[in-house]
């Protein structure tokens, strides 16, 4: 087999753009197949000439390699193939059947003819087109709108290297988008949406108060201009809620003395027989109704109490008997589950009435009142009917929901950095994660894989929300944008990895930086989080250059590669420890500075996503 002179012929691959790679070891067989047809029977050929306007150099047949590729972005248009001449035929002047890879002959040329066939229809018909389309450096948004290629020459190890890299399936990425579109679908579905607006919406209606009044009672409750859920209901759901997520000083503290107050209620009997209601001496109308305080003739040894409905002497189930004996404290008192059999002639004032009111447990921050259903119902709180008494009732296991607390009075729900990442505020929210994850994230999974994508992208959007949880506890946050910002910064350590490839690195850098800014100034609306943004970026990038696939660019950067792995974890691990040092030893509860950069009050109420007003006026 004759030598081959080719000069310098460009092979473009469909499937890896911008890519330049020096020759193979070993061409496809089927190449020197598509070579070997360009024939005519009978007739003895020289060399054959694959022309192209590059250097010629002549290589044995024997070893040809399938030559460099290129881009069609770098190079718009195609090279035509310049085919003189041929190799040796045989008798029959078509190839050898037992040849491995053999095609059927392509045009017959004579000898003074040359024809022109472009390198898409021999790739199309010889060459399988490679799954390897993905390469360092070639984001979506740097083949979008382009700006910057690669350098032309490239050691052949990188070459090889940017060549064995796979071009993987975004699973991860489909998987999270309908998972977080499948969940509003359903909390919409199940809680309705909030009123849609910028400040807070007022509501009034005369409702049946414990007095047996009707009063005129006004219900502010926060808007919500992503079109979705209400913030309580977006808590209920698995929020990023600090005091649901460890217990809370402050809320602790405020608990801790509304039952102080509860211990010196005792029961208000309508004197009309109308009911009765747990409330102080204050609020008991002294002209219509008595308040039965023990000690009386009915308990001489108990101070705490009476409450309405409820009596150790008059329960069965859980008796009041030794070494159980139910103190003197109402508010350590439990839930009666069986009454004893006591005719109601008989039975003392405070148990013989109609209980009207029930603890209701309001807004976010566990407070707790002695209200009619039709209240609670109108200000959309929890009403507990099997409790008397709002020391009996944990509101703040109520009001996270999800699962319920292992100890009542202790949250533990840590979790809800990880829940709140599938939750979103409304449509509006999804959207925009919509379109980042299909245009961002899905590419950027291509390169990175899906088992990567998914530890970057969970553990960036946990380490963002745990920083958020820090210095903005009281602040309920839902969304993925610790981990959208994660994802960001995976894109900007594969810039970095793919720096001595690209011929201008400055472009897609400063491209990704407008992206940025533009989602931190998103940040600054109620239900986004710029914490989350800046930690989740931190730990996004930490753990990109530990786990993105990078280029080695000589022994020395292969040994900086596995220090950088080294140093990165090690930043992460610390990061996050630190975190949770923070939130559990250290907590912040009161940063007023820190709000500024969560959110800026364009209007009075702007930034009060979680804050419910709650106005009564007694109507005459």
């Amino acid at each position: 087999m004759a030598d081959l002179t080719i000069k310098h012929e460009l092979f473009f691959d469909r499937d890896l753009p911008g890519v330049v790679e020096q020759p193979l070891a070993s061409p496809p067989a089927a190449f020197k197949m598509a070579v070997n047809a360009f024939q005519s029977p009978g007739r003895k050929r020289s060399a054959v000439a694959v022309k192209a306007p590059m250097t010629t150099e002549t290589i044995p047949a024997a070893e040809a390699p399938l030559l460099s590729r290129v881009s069609r972005a770098a190079r718009p248009e195609l090279p035509k193939l310049k085919i003189a001449g041929s190799l040796p035929a045989t008798a029959t002047g078509s190839l050898p059947a037992s040849a491995p890879g053999a095609v059927a002959p392509l045009a017959v040329l004579d000898e003074e003819e040359t024809d022109h066939v472009g390198v898409a229809d021999v790739l199309a018909n010889v060459i399988k087109p490679p799954t390897k389309s993905r390469i360092p450096g070639m984001d979506f948004m740097s083949r979008f709108f382009g700006g910057h290629g690669f350098r032309r020459k490239q050691p052949v190890s990188v070459q090889e290297q940017m060549y064995e890299l796979l071009d993987h399936r975004p699973y991860f990425t489909y998987w999270v988008t309908i998972v977080q579109t499948l969940i509003l679908i359903v909390s919409v579905a199940v809680y309705g949406f909030a009123p849609v607006g910028f400040d807070h919406k007022q509501q009034s209606s005369l409702i049946l108060e414990t007095s047996l009044a009707l009063e005129t009672v006004d219900y502010l409750e926060p808007e919500n201009f992503w079109l979705g859920p209400r913030a309580n209901h977006l808590i209920h759901l698995g929020a990023k809620y600090a005091p649901c997520m460890r217990p809370d000083d402050k809320i602790g503290e405020q608990i801790a003395a509304d039952r102080a107050s509860e211990n010196e209620t005792a029961c208000c009997v309508r004197n009309d027989g109308s009911g009765c209601v747990q409330s102080t001496l204050r609020k008991c109308s002294k002209t219509m109704a008595t308040f039965y305080k023990f000690p009386n003739k009915h308990e001489e040894h108990r101070v705490s109490g009476s409450v309405c409905g409820l009596d150790p002497h008059y329960c069965s189930d859980p008796p009041s008997v030794g070494p159980h004996t139910w103190p003197d404290d109402i508010t350590r008192w439990p839930i009666c589950k069986k009454k004893a059999n006591v005719s109601i002639p008989r039975a003392a004032p405070h148990m013989s009435c109609e209980v009207v009111g029930h603890p209701c447990c309001t807004g976010t921050r566990g407070e707790c009142q002695i209200s009619t259903r039709e209240y609670c119902d109108f200000v959309q709180g929890y009403f507990h009917e099997d409790a008397l008494l709002c020391s009996q009732v944990s509101c703040m296991d109520k009001i996270c929901g999800m699962l319920p607390f292992l100890d009542p009075e202790v949250p533990d729900q840590f979790y809800r950095l990880w829940t709140a990442i599938f939750l979103h505020a409304g449509f509006i929210h999804l959207l925009i994660t919509l379109v980042f994850q299909y245009v961002v994230m899905r590419d950027a999974e291509k390169l990175t894989g899906f088992v990567r994508m998914g530890i970057i992208y969970i553990m960036s959007g946990v380490g963002g929300n745990l920083a958020s949880a820090i210095f903005t506890p009281y602040v309920a946050e839902v969304g993925p944008s610790g981990s959208q910002f994660g994802v960001f910064a995976c894109v900007f350590v594969e810039i970095i990895y793919s720096w001595k490839l690209l011929d201008r690195p400055w472009m897609p850098v400063l491209r990704m930086s407008l992206m940025v800014l533009f989602l931190f100034i998103v940040g600054l609306f109620p239900w986004t989080d710029n914490y989350a943004h800046i930690f989740g970026f931190a730990f996004g990038f930490l753990l990109s250059l530990a786990l993105l696939p990078g280029l080695a660019f000589g022994e020395s950067n292969r040994r900086c590669k596995v220090w950088t792995i080294i140093l990165a974890l090690l930043a992460c691990i610390g990061l996050f420890a630190g975190l949770i040092v923070m939130f559990y030893v250290h907590p912040i509860y009161d940063c007023v500075g820190c709000s500024y950069l969560n959110c800026i009050p364009i209007t009075e109420n702007f930034c009060d996503n979680q804050k419910i007003v709650i106005a009564k006026k007694p109507t005459d």
